[in-house]
């Protein structure tokens, strides 16, 4: 009887009451069935997965926010994220303000490195979330290091401004052009006034035989 018991409480409910039991004596085990099965599913929802991403430059703030926006994702999955960025611009304020609220400073710190070289327009851009390293070579202490950056800078500047203006030019030539309909309209009426003006020729031809 005993053992028809405990069988009867692994499977969840008796079917068949022993004397001097009560109706819930297959209660602890379904509690505890319940329990083992909610713990497998919380085990098959830890992913334990070790994510690690980097960029440099643009690719750095890219790998930065899609850390700051995964943090929800890992903290309920148990993923490990790291981020290792190299001469990244910093975050934005959006993104930023979104990182300290999901998590404390000393968390990012852990989750997030940035590797600089020497101060430049780029690295400087927007405050940084994280760690920062600072990478600094005896070449980069030299005025022509300073003078190739700047240098580099005027340039990629002169890059930008060039292409603008070509998007710029492209998007005014289009919108004088008009639409489709407008230029097939102004081409049709360019036509007819050609036959008018080839008719008039032949007219004033005919006239100037008679005479």
């Amino acid at each position: 009887p005993q053992q028809q018991q405990q069988q009867q409480q692994q499977a969840g409910w008796p079917h068949q009451l022993p004397a001097g039991s009560h109706a819930f004596g297959g209660l602890p085990g379904m509690l505890a069935q319940q329990q083992q099965q909610q713990q497998g599913q919380a085990s098959r929802r830890q992913l334990k997965l070790d994510i690690h991403i980097t960029g440099h430059s643009l690719g750095g703030l890219l790998a930065e926010v899609a850390t700051v926006e995964s943090h929800a994702f890992a903290a309920a999955h148990g993923a490990s994220w790291r981020c290792t960025s190299f001469e990244a611009p910093g975050l934005p304020e959006l993104p930023h303000r979104a990182a300290l609220c999901a998590a404390p400073t000393q968390h990012w710190n852990d989750v997030i490195t940035s590797y600089l070289a020497a101060p430049n327009p780029i690295n400087m851009l927007y405050e940084h979330l994280g760690s920062v390293v600072h990478v600094v070579v005896p070449w980069e202490q030299t005025w022509s290091h300073v003078a190739k950056c700047v240098g580099a800078d005027v340039a990629r500047v002169t890059a930008w401004a060039i292409v603008g203006g070509m998007v710029i030019a492209g998007a005014q030539q289009l919108s004088s052009a008009g639409s489709p309909a407008a230029a097939a309209a102004s081409g049709a009426a360019g036509l007819a006034g050609r036959r008018q003006l080839d008719e008039d020729s032949a007219a004033a031809a005919a006239a100037r035989r008679l005479a």
